[in-house]
C-alpha cells in the first residue's frame, strides 16, 4: 500500500500526514521489553516486534558505548543526530551517560525524546548548519541519517559536526555500504534503474545518493558510502583529523554498517 501511495506523491503526503496527526493524538504506551515508553508515531516501532525494536536500539548504543570505551574517552555530552523518538536514545541514556541532546527535523519526535529521556531538545534545520547547538560533543550517534543525504547535505553535516565536537570525538553512525547497491529495489518503485550510476559514482568517489521520487524536493534519498573513504570525506569537508576507528558489516539490522570515526 505505502509503495502504491508513493508512485502518486500528492496522495503519498495527504496519507502521510494524516496518520502522523492521529499518532500524535495517542498517548505514549509501555510495552514489555522495551525500557521507555513508546510514541503513536514512532515509525520504527511499527512492522517491528517489541523484542527487535529493543534488540535494534540497543545494539547501536552498545557499538556507541564500546566505541566510546575504546576511545578513552568519558563523554559529558552527546547528541542523537536524527533521534525520532528515541529507538537508540533510550538504551543510550543508561548505556553511554552523558547530558544527551536529542535533535531531528521531526518536532514532534524531539519533544517526545525531551520528555522521556531527559534529553535537552534541539529542532533541526536545513541546511543543519542553521542549528545552534547548546553544547560541544564528546559523543554523537546518527541512525539511518547519512544513509538519506545528498553529497551537499552530508558536506553541511561534516562541517557541523567538525565545529560542534570536542577536541577529541567519537562520532558513530550506521551507512549503507557499497555491496548494498543492488538491493536499490528494496528502497522504492522506480529507484532500480538507477543502480550503474550508482556503481559509477561509488567506484569514483566512494560516496552516491539517488533522491526518493516521491520528496519533490528531491533533498531526501537514498545514499551509500565506502567506509574506507569516508574519513577522507569527512575530514575534507569538516576541517579535521578523522580515523576509521570501528567497522562492523551488516552489524545493524543485517544492512546497514556500524561505523565509528575518532575527531580530533
Amino acid at each position: 500500500m505505502r509503495d502504491a501511495l508513493k508512485r502518486v506523491p500528492p496522495l503519498y503526503w495527504v496519507a502521510r500526514r494524516a496518520r502522523l496527526a492521529v499518532g500524535d493524538l495517542l498517548p505514549a504506551r509501555g510495552v514489555p521489553g522495551v525500557p521507555g515508553p513508546v510514541h503513536g508515531n514512532d515509525v520504527m516501532f511499527v512492522g517491528s516486534s517489541p523484542e527487535e525494536y529493543a534488540a535494534t536500539g540497543r545494539s547501536a548504543a552498545e557499538f556507541v558505548a564500546a566505541a566510546v570505551t575504546a576511545a578513552d574517552i568519558v563523554p559529558a555530552a552527546g547528541l542523537d543526530l536524527g533521534c525520532g523518538h528515541g529507538r537508540v536514545l533510550r538504551h543510550l541514556v543508561d548505556l553511554v551517560p552523558a547530558a544527551w541532546t536529542a535533535c531531528d527535523l521531526d518536532a514532534s519526535g524531539v519533544r517526545f525524546c525531551s520528555r522521556a529521556f531527559a534529553a535537552t531538545p534541539v529542532r533541526s534545520r536545513i541546511p543543519l548548519s542553521a542549528v545552534t547547538f547548546p553544547a560541544t560533543y564528546d559523543v554523537v550517534w546518527m541512525g539511518s541519517l547519512v544513509t538519506h543525504l545528498g553529497e551537499a547535505a552530508l558536506d553541511d553535516l561534516w562541517a557541523t559536526l567538525g565545529a560542534c565536537t570536542a577536541p577529541t570525538a567519537i562520532v558513530a553512525m550506521s551507512v549503507l555500504r557499497p555491496a548494498m547497491a543492488v538491493h536499490l529495489e528494496m528502497f522504492g518503485p522506480g529507484m532500480q534503474q538507477h543502480l550503474g550510476d550508482v556503481e559509477r559514482r561509488l567506484e569514483a568517489a566512494g560516496v552516491a545518493y539517488v533522491p526518493y521520487p516521491h520528496y519533490a524536493r528531491g533533498d531526501y534519498g537514498v545514499t551509500f558510502h565506502d567506509p574506507d573513504r569516508l574519513p577522507a570525506q569527512v575530514a575534507a569537508a569538516g576541517g579535521r583529523t578523522v580515523e576509521l576507528m570501528a567497522h562492523e558489516v551488516g552489524a545493524w539490522q543485517g544492512m546497514q554498517d556500524y561505523v565509528a570515526l575518532r575527531f580530533s
